[in-house]
């Protein structure tokens, strides 16, 4: 049997509360961390392919405003760029670079359902253009921004 002490106990306590409250992407790179504190504690070994994943994963959510391109991540972790988005697929099932931009779409939506302004969130997900936004926005949602906004606002009011 595990024995925790208290600090412990209480940062996966933590780990555990943010998880119930997300969803999606964000929950499964909260599990990700759970896994990783889980196994530190244990003091298993992961091969050495698994290791970047869910540092990676959370590197890309706790910094979306910012310009995140595979190379500098890679860097920043000292991987190898095809090396890691390799290794990222193996374990995703998804490329680093859709990842990405569907933790954005994801951020956005949340945002634009809090009834943020377009430009607000295109900037604060990273976008770096409106026309990039609106683009990304699109290939997910199925709608534009101002598309999924007009289309909520009237959903919100008609309800």
């Amino acid at each position: 049997m595990l024995r925790l002490s208290g600090g412990e106990f209480e940062g996966l306590k933590a780990m555990l509360s943010e998880c119930v409250k997300s969803s999606g992407l964000k929950r499964l790179s909260l599990l990700f961390g759970i896994l990783d504190e889980c196994e530190a504690l244990l003091g298993k070994e992961r091969l050495p392919s698994e290791l970047p994943v869910s540092a990676v994963i959370r590197y890309i959510n706790d910094n979306l405003s910012d310009e995140l391109r595979v190379s500098s991540i890679a860097k920043r972790f000292y991987y190898n760029p095809d090396y890691l988005c390799r290794v990222f697929k193996k374990h995703m099932n998804i490329s680093m670079t859709e990842y990405i931009n569907l933790q954005r779409v994801s951020a956005a939506r949340e945002m634009l359902d809090s009834g943020a302004d377009i430009k607000t969130v295109q900037a604060e997900t990273g976008f770096n253009s409106y026309s990039h936004f609106s683009r990304t926005f699109k290939k997910y949602m199925d709608l534009t921004p101002k598309q999924y906004k007009s289309k909520k606002y009237y959903f919100d009011t008609v309800n």
